[in-house]
C-alpha cells in the first residue's frame, strides 16, 4: 500500500458517494487516505489472515472528518494480495449501495471489495 493507492481509492471513494442514493451523504467528499496502524498490519500475510484493512479516511461534506475507513476482502481481492498484485480494480463498481456502508454517528465506513 502506497501513496498512489491511498490516492486511487480516494477518487474511489469520491465516486462511490455520488452513486450512492443516501441523503445523509449528498455532497460527501473524501479528501484523503491515510494509514491508521502500524505497519505490520499493511503486510499481504496480515491482509490475507485478517480479510480486512483498516486506514483513515477524511471525508464529509467539507472532507475534513475523520473516519475509520475498513476495507474487507473478497475472494478475488485476497487472491490479488497474496500475489503482491494491485487489488485497487476489485474496488465495487456498480451496486456500491450494497458494498458500502457508512456510519456518521460512530464515523466509520465499511467497503467490500470483490
Amino acid at each position: 500500500m502506497d501513496k498512489s493507492f491511498c490516492e486511487e481509492l480516494e477518487y474511489k471513494i469520491c465516486e462511490a458517494f455520488r452513486q450512492l442514493d443516501n441523503e445523509n451523504t449528498k455532497g460527501f467528499w473524501c479528501d484523503g487516505i491515510i494509514p491508521s496502524e502500524s505497519e505490520i498490519n499493511y503486510t499481504s500475510k496480515f491482509i490475507t489472515d485478517n480479510r480486512k484493512l483498516k486506514l483513515k479516511a477524511f471525508v464529509g461534506k467539507n472532507g475534513q472528518d475523520e473516519y475509520e475507513l475498513t476495507l474487507l476482502f473478497g475472494s478475488k481481492s485476497l487472491r490479488k494480495v497474496s500475489r503482491q498484485l494491485d487489488f485497487i480494480d476489485t474496488f465495487p463498481n456498480s451496486d456500491i449501495g450494497t458494498k458500502l456502508n457508512i456510519d456518521i454517528e460512530q464515523r466509520k465506513i465499511e467497503i467490500q471489495l470483490d
